[in-house]
């Protein structure tokens, strides 16, 4: 496609599209000349107040797990605290158990829901089932509620 060269309030040279240039929007170089040079219709100028936030800036790096503002430690909840378990562990790929690769979820050992990646083994579910069953069974729907386990 033809390109026609055009040079912005700044001075700077520049290449745009030739139906640009005749709606009226190919005159400025850059974002940042559009708001240094642009007038409105009533003469008031643009003026840039935040140039970037913080978070957006080069090289920023945010805070995370115990050094963010957030962090609720071990007072967390069931979808959390297995959302966390998966950023730091990953994906289970086989049960350690039995083997196998199908439906396989990390289970918690003790029964406590600690935030201690120890504490979490990959199992299927047939295992998972298994591990739960007995005296411990129901025991994150007792810490966490029905619907926390079933919706989590």
């Amino acid at each position: 496609m033809a390109r026609v060269s055009v040079i912005c309030p700044c001075g700077q040279p520049f290449e745009t599209k030739p139906s640009r240039v005749t709606t009226g929007r190919g005159v400025y170089c850059s974002r940042a000349c559009m708001y240094r040079y642009r007038q409105r219709p009533s003469g008031l100028t643009y003026s840039i107040v935040n140039t970037n936030r913080g978070w957006f800036a080069p090289g920023h790096v945010s805070a995370r797990g115990e050094e963010h503002p957030g962090w609720k430690g071990d007072d967390i909840t069931y979808k959390e605290l297995h959302r966390w378990v998966r950023r730091h562990k990953g994906h289970p790929a086989a049960c350690e158990r039995c083997g196998g690769e199908v439906g396989v979820q990390w289970a918690n050992l003790s029964h406590e829901y600690r935030r201690d990646l120890d504490d979490f083994i990959a199992l299927c579910r047939a295992c998972h089932g298994h591990h739960d069953a007995g005296e411990t069974r129901g025991s994150a729907t007792r810490r966490f509620g029905r619907e926390a386990v079933q919706n989590g």
